[in-house]
């Protein structure tokens, strides 16, 4: 069965979710799916086909059929669309607002958990980060380090290990934290806080463990003091 589909069969199947139609006039508007949608579908269907390495061949009609031009065609038609407004909307979720993080943040201060640090920590440094929340899930203390570029004092610099879509570790470069003249948002306030309530139940079993965070804790110290210094050498 597979062997039978044919790129004028997915353009068809393509234009019936983006359009409502098999064959969409000039003038139609994609506004059943977006080219995202379209594109994973290319993906998914591209996965399951018996010859998914060769480009299609029109004259002995077979390989991976989703590799022929008429259905990326279809893809850069309804992205088009996008572009100029006469797609579907995107329903991609919109971040916190600043009140909303605000308001986020008072909540998780005032748990009476064992969270009440972690979490208010875990918020503030993804706030500044770009990454997903199972992204920040996989964070190792001894990715933080401080920031030896001049120019930078006073920030830390962290590689996170991406969950997805990341394939070469060439592509994760490292990202810097920058810290907050409002203390409710300073993710370098809320780490070290968090790292510092972790002193007494941690720092003195010399496990491995309690090893990195000693490690993580003297960076937070010196990174303060270099953070002191660059807040005082700019209010003088």
């Amino acid at each position: 069965m597979l062997k039978s589909i044919t790129p004028d069969d997915i353009v068809r199947w393509f234009n019936y979710l983006a359009f409502g139609t098999p064959n969409p006039t000039e003038n139609k508007k994609p506004t059943g799916c977006r080219a995202n949608t379209l594109y994973s579908n290319k993906k998914k269907l591209s996965y399951y086909m018996i010859e998914s390495s060769a480009n299609w061949n029109h004259q002995a009609q077979n390989g991976n059929p989703t590799k022929d031009k008429s259905v990326n065609d279809v893809c850069k038609r309804v992205k088009k669309h996008e572009c100029r407004g006469t797609g579907k909307e995107s329903r991609t979720s919109e971040g916190f607002s600043r009140q909303e993080l605000l308001t986020v943040l008072t909540g998780a201060r005032q748990s009476i958990d064992t969270h009440i640090y972690s979490h208010p920590a875990y918020i503030t440094l993804q706030n500044t980060l770009i990454a997903r929340n199972d992204d920040m899930a996989n964070i190792h203390p001894k990715e933080i380090n401080e920031n030896m570029r001049a120019g930078f004092e006073g920030t830390l610099t962290v590689k996170l290990h991406w969950s997805k879509n990341v394939v070469d570790e060439t592509q994760v470069s490292p990202q810097i934290i920058l810290g907050s003249m409002n203390s409710s948002l300073c993710p370098l306030v809320s780490l070290t806080i968090y790292i510092s309530t972790l002193q007494e139940s941690h720092f003195e079993n010399q496990t491995m463990v309690g090893q990195v965070l000693v490690r993580f804790y003297d960076v937070y110290v010196r990174m303060l003091k270099s953070y002191i210094k660059f807040i005082m050498r700019d209010t003088h």
